[in-house]
């Protein structure tokens, strides 16, 4: 993404101009590896798939320890400029997005095969392709090589809520939420979109419409390691969505 240009609209004021910026780098289409592994679980990843929903995960239950932690508050800058510790950890807070699940999507091709082994159980379980209609609600995922320190940022958002200037702290809220979509440079190969889904208080994660997100689901491949239960399990379902049988997941030589 443009994330210069786009962060510079946003201190400007011109939020339009600047979604339109973050929204022309959405690709068309998006895939979401699942895992299978013969548990309970599978059955309630059969429904999900049926139902046409996609599971948004509690930031808790994702693999990487230092999630929605890409941006965190320069202390130093803020204890020069007088600002007690007290009031430093509670700005802190603002970076905590606690109660947003998250569903992690790629632009890469289908037969990217360590995607396959790092989520989907290595090709036992499957992979599901969507078509973008709507491309507002997803974002792509930066790849930064160390995490972010900010300090004004976060003294101008304060500023522009206690004045009363709710269009500026709107920007400037806009630029502090990108901590959820900034991940260290290790995971870049992933090529990595999401979308972020407010959840009800304490909970571990919600299904949501694939339509609701702007999506239709285009097509179910199966991997190579996928059980022949589970792929008839998965035929079922395709054809219930109307998407034909099922495509078994092939490594090209």
């Amino acid at each position: 993404m443009k994330i210069n240009e786009y962060f510079q609209l946003l201190l400007e004021g011109k939020e339009q101009e600047a979604e339109k910026v973050r929204i022309s780098t959405i690709p068309n289409k998006l895939i979401k590896f699942i895992w299978l592994d013969e548990s309970e679980n599978d059955e309630f990843k059969f429904l999900t798939l049926k139902n046409d929903e996609i599971w948004f995960a509690n930031k808790n239950s994702l693999n990487d320890p230092y999630e929605y932690k890409g941006m965190l508050i320069d202390k130093e800058k803020f204890i020069k400029a007088g600002y007690p510790i007290e009031i430093i950890e509670k700005y802190q807070t603002i970076f905590d997005f606690k109660d947003y699940g998250v569903t992690c999507l790629s632009s890469n091709s289908i037969d990217y095969l360590p995607m396959w082994a790092y989520y989907a159980n290595n090709r036992k379980g499957f992979c599901v392709e969507y078509e973008v209609i709507k491309k507002d609600c997803i974002h792509e995922v930066l790849y930064e090589p160390e995490r972010i320190k900010v300090a004004s940022l976060i003294i101008e958002y304060i500023k522009a809520i206690n004045s009363g200037q709710e269009e500026k702290a709107y920007c400037y809220s806009k630029i502090i939420s990108q901590n959820f979509f900034i991940k260290t440079k290790s995971w870049e190969h992933e090529k990595e979109y999401r979308i972020v889904y407010p959840l009800d208080k304490n909970s571990k994660g919600m299904n949501v419409s694939v339509r609701k997100l702007g999506m239709r689901t285009s097509r179910i491949v199966a991997g190579m390691n996928c059980s022949e239960d589970n792929k008839k399990k998965l035929n079922e379902i395709s054809n219930s969505l109307g998407l034909g049988n099922i495509i078994p997941f092939t490594v090209h030589s």
